[in-house]
């Protein structure tokens, strides 16, 4: 077991400041940790959280959120003894609880962050050890199967750590943005580790899944309008936009369904209506592409059929013919969205959208006037990404210019 520090935080600080204060009366408050996990003294020494004039010594609360905002200042390359320092303090802090005064948003808010950087090194374990042992696998092992010690228990116990401090803080737009984070990642971390014969049905049951982390987005969105408190509202304009990002592009791992679709549209939709300014319009074609990737991603296996069709003699035509009509819906679908993204400050994203018309173009019939029309401005786009520097597509354009 790893060892544990002899002292609290309000203890190590007390135990500090009366060393510091024999040394130089003018010093600033050092705060000296011992966190979970550090195998000598010699490390136990390195490891000091600097706490600032502001910040009130005795707090152990402060002292807390100063510990997890060295850990995500410093290198987070493993697990390091910080982010282990910062679950044994949120453990030590918990069972200390008084139920007159309990633990405040920025607690439950830091234990669950805190966990969830947890899942995150759990599942790079628990990819190298799927790659490592794929080819000695057998039929009836999985051994991309979440462990009990690995992402899916991690982001769980998130999960749960954040619904306990709902419970206590209700409608926290801090909580319920990171409850909707930590559903996202469930999602994504889902679909990672299901088998391939599993994945229709494990898509169908994280369709409820993101639309409960929907709801909860939907939700602090609202409670942060009707608040007063300005820096309340600067503190989250960020989470907003990771939370939006996430909840569009774990959409493209949910495969050919068709439900999900109105979770996403809505969610758009309710953001689009609320924020006119620059700012939000920016995350409003952020969303845009991550609906257009989306319907790109479900069109996908229809157009890999079509090809594996045109090279197959005996494949019928009517399995073709229906394969090319859900095709071209979704790609008309998702040139629609990915168009409402296109910006000059991303030159890079005219290739998608040229790539995304051309794909559209060899579904309508060849030499027809709707097929035309995507190739000339997908052509149209290439060249504007050449003249922006993204690259040349010389025989690309030429190829196109030839079937029309």
């Amino acid at each position: 077991m790893a060892l544990k520090r002899q002292l609290g935080l309000k203890k190590a600080t007390k135990a500090k400041k009366q060393k510091t204060s024999a040394d130089d009366a003018t010093s600033k408050p050092v705060n000296t940790v011992t966190p979970e996990g550090l195998a000598s003294e010699e490390q136990q020494d390195q490891i000091t959280i600097e706490l600032g004039e502001d910040i009130d010594a005795e707090d152990e609360i402060s002292q807390l959120v100063a510990l997890y905002d060295t850990w995500k200042k410093s290198p987070q390359e493993s697990p390091k003894p910080l982010l282990f320092g910062v679950i044994h303090e949120c453990d030590r802090l918990l069972r200390n609880e008084d139920a007159k005064s309990p633990l405040p948003v920025g607690f439950h808010n830091i234990y669950a962050l805190s966990l969830l950087d947890m899942a995150e090194f759990a599942e790079k374990s628990a990819e190298k050890v799927s790659k490592k042992n794929k080819k000695k696998q057998d039929k009836d092992q999985d051994v991309s199967k979440p462990k009990e010690d690995t992402s899916d228990a991690f982001i769980k116990a998130a999960i749960e750590r954040v619904t306990l401090g709902l419970e206590k803080h209700k409608n926290s737009p801090v909580l319920l943005l990171t409850k909707a984070k930590a559903k996202v990642a469930l999602v994504d971390d889902m679909m990672k580790f299901c088998a391939s014969d599993a994945r229709y049905q494990t898509a169908k049951a994280a369709v409820s899944i993101l639309s409960d982390a929907v709801k909860d987005y939907e939700t602090a969105e609202k409670t942060i309008e009707a608040s007063s408190d300005s820096q309340f509202r600067d503190l989250i304009d960020e989470k907003q936009l990771d939370t939006v990002k996430n909840i569009l592009e774990i959409s493209e791992a949910l495969g050919a369904l068709e439900e999900e679709e109105e979770e996403e549209e809505e969610a758009l939709d309710s953001y689009q209506s609320d924020n006119n300014n620059e700012e939000s319009q920016a995350i409003v074609r952020m969303a845009n592409r991550g609906l257009g990737e989306f319907y790109l991603a479900k069109a996908y296996p229809f157009l890999a059929a079509i090809e594996g069709d045109d090279d197959d003699e005996e494949g019928e035509e009517e399995d073709t013919a229906e394969q090319t009509t859900q095709a071209k819906a979704l790609m008309e679908k998702s040139v629609e969205y990915l168009l409402k993204a296109e910006s000059e400050a991303d030159p890079d994203f005219y290739v998608v959208i040229a790539e995304a018309q051309i794909s559209l173009g060899n579904l309508h019939d060849s030499d027809s006037e709707d097929q035309k029309a995507l190739y000339s401005e997908a052509i149209a786009r290439l060249h504007k990404a050449e003249r922006a520097g993204v690259g040349r597509f010389d025989e690309l354009i030429a190829e196109l210019e030839d079937d029309m």
